[in-house]
């Protein structure tokens, strides 16, 4: 009877062991992700800064990813005075983003913060405040949210959804 319980005690000591020992592997490739994808964020602002469109096109998806602007609402009250028809949504795409970015004179920089990003090691969520600056000056803010996607080739961004909120109609309110 002592040895059963002596063998049934070491069975749920190893097993216990075992589980300790993937529950902090499952944590460092979570901390690992969590770097990658801070990496990403990294690149992507410095592409802008230094107008590099091959770093920036190999931080997404080679599928045609979402890109959408949506107006916030002064903004959009704006535009429907000229335009009524006008949905409040702005479609483009992020070579068409990064082509205007490199053949700007401007110095452009975007600035982000409040950055949340949850993941499970296979898709990832981010979302942040940002800034988008011309010449030291911001021309635009709002909130941005990507979804990213962990290929072979390392997370990559698949969509992209921002708010369009222009600092001539509504004053930037600062960091």
């Amino acid at each position: 009877m002592n040895l059963k319980m002596s063998v049934t005690a070491g069975a749920i000591l190893i097993v216990t062991m075992v589980s300790f020992v993937d529950i902090a592997r499952a944590g460092e490739e979570k901390t690992t992700s969590r770097a990658e994808i801070q990496n990403v964020i990294d690149a992507f602002a410095k592409s802008l800064t230094d107008k590099d469109e091959e770093l920036f096109l190999s931080l997404f998806v080679e599928e045609k990813p979402t890109w959408i602007g949506v107006t916030e609402p002064i903004m959009r009250a704006k535009i429907l005075a000229d335009r009524p028809d006008h949905d409040g949504l702005q479609f483009g795409d992020h070579i068409e983003f990064i082509k205007w970015i490199c053949s700007s004179s401007d110095s452009l920089e975007e600035k982000f913060w409040n950055v949340v990003v949850i993941h499970d090691e296979a898709v990832a969520s981010v979302t942040f405040d940002f800034s988008f600056l011309e010449n030291e000056k911001v021309t635009n803010w709002g909130k941005e949210s990507w979804h990213l996607v962990n290929s072979v080739n390392g997370w990559k961004i698949c969509s992209v959804v921002f708010t369009l909120t222009s600092a001539k109609s509504n004053p930037f309110p600062g960091e």
